[in-house]
């Protein structure tokens, strides 16, 4: 077996001009900065800490870092990061710097009326404001950047159109305000206290001395969209990795070729996988309490008349059980799973020939679910009975593997044959809204 190591076509940003993170998923308990130059934040209070970041914050529960006049040599940069809020439409500050005691000028970046605005504060104020409208409960992700003359600021790593108030789009940095002595997250902290406070989550919160490329916040994007119930994530951008903290890691066989989005075409004996290496190994029975959950992915093909497999997991050696999501030869979306009997459903929905999609198969333990593009389809029995048999049904399973099933063989069958993007396992039930929120979250990279 050849292991290739994925070479992604979106650049990765890394530390250069990082100088500031904080609210990341590896070290929120402790407010810390994860970058290079530590910027450590003060817990005040007790704010939550979430799975992802932190938040709500409050009057009294907040992340606070002190700094006399922070980057104030700074005319350039960017800040960037996540953010979910339960009330849109309430005026909310997600990131900001201002002074405690000496006066009431700032630099912040918020949420009001459901928009996105950019404002700073030296004597008079000068704002920029976005044009999509926030949707509550909805994460998203955020990079505000200047060049020292006009403001960009990015939502999903898309530009937004911004409207400047009277003082027109000044660009206006960290060099402009000043007698400001703190750097808060999820509020603003000045001599009247505590202002506007962050009612949902935030995360993974990036402060850099430059403006970012869009290719490095489009990088930055598609390293997670942050969800409370996903436990692998593969062929996100290019890369193999899980990027979600729980590991499982897949490895190349054979050479499929990466591309900026994902991965593909795939081949008999070239595609991706995950193997046990012997009892209570990752992939040994991988997820086998599961006995609901999701498989969603971004799939495009040139070929809809020809059998092919998205995801599946079965056994190369003594075996033919299997768990299965593909696409059959008709073009609609079939899911099987078999312990000594067959049991197929086919989605009523047909993909189109060399077209992305974002497809998904779930079950509540008792039956199958199909969306195609976010739309719910209609389920059609082909083999045996809908019985929505899940990962705790099949047994003796030793593999996961993407864009092909091996079982019982030295190679696999059904290659896809296109592109396959953004694979996504849930020991949940996805919801169909759930599903369509990501769809629109990542539909502009496909």
């Amino acid at each position: 077996m050849t292991i290739a190591q994925p070479i992604p076509q979106i650049p990765k940003v890394g530390d250069s001009g990082l100088v500031g993170a904080w609210a990341n998923r590896s070290v929120a308990s402790s407010g810390k900065d994860s970058s290079v130059s530590a910027a450590d934040m003060i817990v005040n209070g007790k704010p939550t800490f979430t799975r992802y970041g932190v938040g709500p914050i409050s009057a009294t529960d907040y992340l606070e870092y002190l700094a006399t006049d922070y980057r104030g040599a700074d005319a350039v940069g960017s800040i960037c990061g996540w953010f979910k809020t339960p009330a849109a439409g309430t005026t909310q500050v997600l990131f900001a710097s201002s002074d405690t005691a000496a006066g009431i000028d700032y630099v912040q970046l918020r949420i009001t009326s459901s928009k996105l605005e950019w404002q700073t504060r030296r004597s008079s104020i000068s704002r920029v404001t976005g044009s999509t409208t926030i949707k509550s409960d909805t994460w998203y992700f955020v990079c505000a950047t200047s060049n020292g003359s006009r403001y960009q600021i990015f939502l999903n790593a898309m530009p937004e159109t911004l409207t400047p108030d009277l003082q027109g789009d000044t660009g206006n940095w960290f060099d402009t305000p000043t007698d400001r002595n703190n750097v808060t997250i999820g509020c603003l902290l000045n001599d009247s206290g505590v202002l506007s406070p962050w009612l949902g989550e935030l995360e993974d919160w990036r402060v850099y001395s430059r403006e970012l490329t869009r290719s490095e916040i489009t990088a930055i994007f598609r390293a997670g969209v942050p969800d409370d119930s996903l436990v692998a994530s593969w062929l996100n951008g290019g890369h193999l990795e899980d990027m979600t903290r729980y590991r499982y890691n897949l490895d190349m066989v054979g050479s499929v070729p990466l591309t900026r989005r994902g991965a593909g075409p795939f081949t008999t004996t070239s595609y991706i996988r995950g193997v046990t290496g012997g009892a209570g190994d990752k992939f040994d029975q991988w997820r086998n309490g599961d006995a609901v959950g999701t498989f969603a992915a971004w799939v495009k093909t040139p070929n809809v008349t020809t059998d092919q497999y998205i995801l599946s997991t079965s056994n190369e050696a003594g075996t033919i059980d299997y768990l299965f999501f593909s696409l059959n030869d008709d073009g609609k979306l079939w899911a099987a799973s078999r312990r000594s009997v067959n049991h197929v459903v086919a989605s009523s929905l047909t993909l189109t020939l060399d077209k992305w999609h974002f497809v998904s198969v779930s079950s509540n333990g008792s039956r199958f679910l199909f969306t195609v593009d976010g739309v719910e389809a209609i389920t059609e029995v082909v083999t045996g009975d809908d019985n929505g048999y899940w990962l705790d049904f099949p047994t003796s399973r030793d593999n996961v593997c993407l864009g092909i099933l091996r079982r019982n063989s030295s190679t696999g069958s059904g290659p896809w044959l296109g592109e396959l993007a953004d694979v996504h396992y849930y020991p949940v039930e996805q919801t169909t809204k759930q599903l369509k929120q990501y769809r629109e979250r990542t539909l502009n990279f496909y």
